[in-house]
């Protein structure tokens, strides 16, 4: 995975990918209360992002979390809130994103769905079905961001784990009222020009990583989904309705270092850009030669990902313990993906053999950041 604002460089060094594939099959499902999501049926959508007319977003800090926001001419104000601005690799970021009635009398509108709403959906929710009645709605985007650029971010990530399940059917509102001073509202739907009824619709939704897992009673298998508290990683492009869909799959990828831009909108043509950074280290895509290599032999290459704010100045290898010495140069780049190609003098390279690498990167500031994969020699 390469996005905008990672670089790429080459050197020569190690490392090594230990691959779990698990296969599993999909019969009942259920979904834990875990998950604040109502689960209905899986649609997929790869749509780019459609740019609205209004992008005033405005940030702010209060302790620990991070507020993006954009106020409209009707008192609605739309807001992106995070409980960090920063994470480690492996951490996840609870994010939030409501539409907020700023004045202290209701406020009524007609709602027009979303398009983008209505295609990121499938991404965020399993089924799709989006909690505020999609009211509001985002997609995660791999690197930095704006409306200038927005539409050289390709698809969004895929947060929700693509399961088959059943769904219930829903139709889209038509009218909404924003009670005082709140993200409540009491919103209506109409078919054709019955109206079926109005209800309590919260405009907020919660950004959440989605999984499932497979348990299987004598000739029955149970699917059993639920969500994360907050973002923690993706489903790779294309794994659709089969397999494993732990947060063990190699179908999975936990947030790899580097920035990420989460576009929020809301129905009325709100959009707001808000920005996180993972730090530290991550290894992907390693592989081993023993013998008879294109390179000297042992060959160890792959890709180290690399996440501000500071720059390395230096790559420590250890393989199976045993220290390699180091890069001899800084990398440069805060957020970069480093394509590393090298050997190394021990221990002996036996194929078929399991070798766990391990890099240490020691940032500006001195501080330290470790990854270790294992991989097996070819």
């Amino acid at each position: 995975m390469m996005s905008q604002g990672k670089a790429i460089g080459t050197t020569l060094v190690v490392l090594a990918v230990v691959i779990v594939i698990v296969i599993g099959t999909i019969a009942f499902v259920t979904l834990n209360a875990q998950s604040t999501h109502s689960p209905i049926s899986f649609t997929s959508s790869t749509s780019s992002l459609t740019t609205s007319s209004t992008e005033l977003s405005t940030a702010s800090s209060s302790g620990s979390s991070t507020t993006y926001s954009n106020s409209s001419d009707s008192g609605l104000q739309l807001r992106v809130v995070m409980n960090a601005s920063t994470i480690q690799t492996g951490d996840e970021v609870a994010v939030q994103i409501e539409v907020l009635n700023t004045l202290s009398h209701n406020v009524s509108l007609t709602d027009a769905p979303n398009q983008n709403i209505s295609a990121w959906n499938g991404e965020y929710f399993f089924c799709g079905e989006n909690p505020s009645h999609s009211l509001v709605g985002f997609a995660l985007f791999d690197g930095h961001f704006t409306m200038g650029n927005i539409s050289a971010a390709g698809s969004p990530l895929q947060l929700m784990a693509p399961a088959a399940i059943p769904c219930p059917a829903s139709l889209p509102l038509s009218d909404t009222t924003f009670l005082p001073n709140s993200d409540e509202t009491v919103s209506s739907s109409y078919q054709g020009q019955t109206l079926i009824g109005s209800s309590p619709v919260t405009a907020e939704v919660n950004a959440t990583t989605g999984y499932c897992g497979i348990t299987s009673s004598g000739s029955e298998t149970t699917t059993s989904c639920s969500s994360t508290s907050g973002i923690l990683g993706y489903w790779n492009p294309g794994f659709r309705y089969s397999g494993n869909m732990t947060l063990a799959s190699n179908a999975f990828t936990h947030l790899l270092p580097g920035e990420y831009t989460i576009v929020a909108m809301d129905d009325w043509n709100g959009t707001v850009y808000a920005y996180f950074q993972v730090s530290g280290i991550s290894l992907q895509n390693f592989s081993l030669c023993a013998s008879n290599c294109v390179y000297p032999s042992p060959y160890l290459s792959g890709e180290i990902y690399f996440g501000g704010p500071l720059t390395a100045k230096s790559l420590e290898l250890f393989v199976n313990g045993t220290d390699e010495g180091s890069l001899g140069h800084g990398i440069g780049n805060t957020n970069v993906i480093y394509m590393y190609k090298g050997s190394f003098q021990s221990p002996v390279v036996v194929v078929g053999d399991a070798y766990v690498i391990t890099f240490v990167a020691t940032f500006q500031d001195n501080s330290t950041a470790t990854a270790t994969t294992v991989v097996v020699a070819q």
